[in-house]
This record gives C-alpha cells, structure tokens and sequence, in this order.
C-alpha cells in the first residue's frame, strides 16, 4: 500500500498544478491498476511547447521531439520504460525507429490534440521520405496519438521483424487516429512487415488509397494477430492480407464510408490471390453500404478461412 500511495504522489508530484485532469488520470491509472505500473525512474517526457529540449525527466526539462524521446527510451530497452507526450503538433522526420523492448509511448491528450507528422524537412510541412514510427523492438505499446504520413508506398507504423526473435513482435496499438493518405499514391496506417502476436485495438483509420492493414512477410510471415474494435472510414481496403498468416483474428471492427467522393471502399477484408492463410477468423464485424465486397477472398490459396456473425448494413 505504501509503494501505491508512493506511486500516486509522485504522479500528481510530476502534472499539479497547472496541468489538465486528463494528464493526472493518465498517470493514476497506470499507478493504480497494478499489471501497468512502470518504474517512474525510467519515465521520459516530450512537449513541443518547451522552449529547448531538457534531460527528458520531467515536464519541465522535457525532449521537444518525440525522436529525442525515442531515442531516449531505446536506451532503456528491457527496464520498462514510458515515454509520455504532451498535446502539440510534431512535425518530425521519419523514420523514427523504436527498437527497444518494454516501452509504453503515451499521449496524454487526445489523438486529435496529439499529432505526429512525418514531414521531409524538420519544422516544415512537406511530403515524408520514409515509414513514420518504425517498430523494430517488441512489447511495444503506442497510445493516444494521430498519426499522420502522406508519403507513397510508406506506412505511419511499421511492425519490423529484421532480426527476427522478438522484433517486431508482441506490440500493442491502441486509441490511435492514422490518416494515411497520399498524393502521389498508395499509403498505409499499419503494415505488418512480419511481426507476430500484434494487437491492434479501438483505433480508427481514415482515408487510406491502399490498405488501412496490410500484413506482409519480411524474414517471416504474420502469425498470431488480432485486430480488434477499430473503425476504417473510407479506405480502398480495411484490412490486406498478402502473405500467409496463422491464426490471425479480425473481429468487432466497423468498416464504413467517409464523406467525400473518393473515401469509398472497395473491400473491407481483402486476401491475396493464391495464398494460404492458415486460419483467419473474420467475426462480428460491421460492413456499412460501402464495400464491393465484405470480404474478399475469391482468389485464396488454400486458405482456411472462418466467417461468423458479420453483418452488412447496405
């Protein structure tokens, strides 16, 4: 109880006063729910308000990139480090690479109050050269940001598995908003480059010309992945299986069009021709008018493939 009552002091220590009831909550809840507390020594703050970058240790002496706090993490792989981000607009380029293990990054406003974007030249708004966050570590789980990367053929998160192991593996995605949408092309919200036992849950994906997903092979194939309770809102395809996956779970996700012309759907759960895809199970779904087809998989290999309870709202 002492170490509890510790924890909660020194969250309220680090954000009262002056600060926001939502980034005091952010911390109480990490220090009273036991399974997410974290070593309050390896915390790292990132605010694009300060004035120049600090150690990273408190708001106060906090990064003023979310790169500088990447980078800071990474140096703490294994310790069970956080790195929490104060509402901004961060115009960064990519890619910012996190290849350590056991990190939470954290916004602590919302998505649309929080916003990465991958921009070719630091501080001005041009398209990006690359991947925006690049997940090469594992037990990764990112939180709360927008995330947005408006360059052809790149994705605004990259589950990397190079190095195979543990890379890019074993990450959780949660209450993200990506807006993958490009000019000169395809984009993507998250691509599996590889990558096993990924979670991705309660985020919404928006305009995507290509694939909101799409799980792809690198040194393996995507095995073991749920994507669970997100909303796709006008994308050309919801989720884009192009490799051979095992036991991948699709279910409770809502798949919808958006408000322009163009944000139509094609499909809302697309498999490649001629592939096997071991065991997906596609479940309790919403397909809303949009789509061609709910899902797509005319063309599979000898795919396993389980539909359950999915409903079309057309």
């Amino acid at each position: 109880m002492a170490e509890m009552n510790n924890l909660i002091k020194d969250a309220i220590n680090n954000l009262f006063p002056g600060n926001s009831l939502y980034e005091i909550g952010t911390l109480l809840m990490q220090a009273m729910n036991q399974r997410n507390i974290r070593p309050l020594e390896y915390v790292r703050y990132v605010d694009a308000n300060v004035v120049e970058s600090g150690d990273g240790k408190s708001w106060d002496g906090a990064f003023k990139t979310i790169t500088e706090g990447v980078a800071d993490v990474n140096t703490l792989s294994g310790k069970g480090a956080t790195l929490l981000i104060r509402q901004g607009f961060y115009m960064e380029v990519p890619p910012i690479t996190v290849s350590a293990y056991d990190v939470l990054i954290q916004a602590v406003g919302l998505p649309e109050d929080t916003v990465l974007f991958g921009t070719g030249t630091a501080g001005v708004i041009a398209a990006s050269a690359d991947d925006l966050l690049k997940i090469t570590g594992g037990n990764v789980h990112v939180d709360g940001l927008g995330l947005y990367n408006h360059k052809n053929d790149k994705a605004c998160i990259v589950f990397d598995d190079t190095g195979g192991g543990y890379h890019g593996s074993f990450n959780k995605i949660t209450r993200c908003y990506f807006s993958p949408q490009t000019q000169d092309g395809v984009g993507y919200g998250i691509k599996y480059s590889g990558g096993n036992v990924n979670y991705i849950f309660g985020n919404m994906f928006y305009g995507a010309k290509e694939s909101a997903i799409l799980l792809t092979g690198n040194v393996g194939n995507p095995t073991r992945n749920i994507i669970k309770g997100n909303h796709f809102v006008g994308t050309n395809i919801g989720v884009h299986i192009t490799s051979a996956n095992y036991n991948t779970l699709i279910a409770d996700n809502w798949f919808s069009v958006g408000s322009q012309p163009n944000e139509n759907m094609t499909n809302g759960v697309t498999i490649a021709a001629g592939m096997n895809a071991g065991k997906v199970t596609i479940m309790r779904n919403m397909f809303e008018q949009s789509a061609v087809n709910d899902v797509d998989d005319s063309k599979t290999g000898s795919a396993a493939l389980i539909e359950m309870d999915n409903t079309n709202a057309t």
